[in-house]
């Protein structure tokens, strides 16, 4: 996991992951914030997701439906 510390109100942040398998990105934060974004067959091995987050701290998770480990990478831009 990873912790992201956010200092702006309505920050503009887009979570990228790259791996194989059944992985998943998930993201909960300030004031109840989750998100849960699944890999699919068309996505080829490219999962994302963009959003405004508020002024806070939140967890950054990348897992894998099976329970299997594979190497990604998490890419998060501005």
């Amino acid at each position: 996991s990873q912790t992201i510390r956010v200092s702006e109100s309505f920050a503009s942040l887009s979570f990228e992951v790259k791996s194989e398998g059944d992985y998943t990105l998930f993201i909960t934060g300030e004031n109840g914030f989750s998100e849960c974004v699944f890999a699919h067959n068309y996505d080829g091995g490219v999962i994302q997701a963009p959003g405004l987050l508020d002024r806070g701290t939140y967890q950054v998770f990348v897992g894998d439906r099976s329970g299997e480990r594979h190497p990604y990478t998490l890419t998060i831009s501005q």
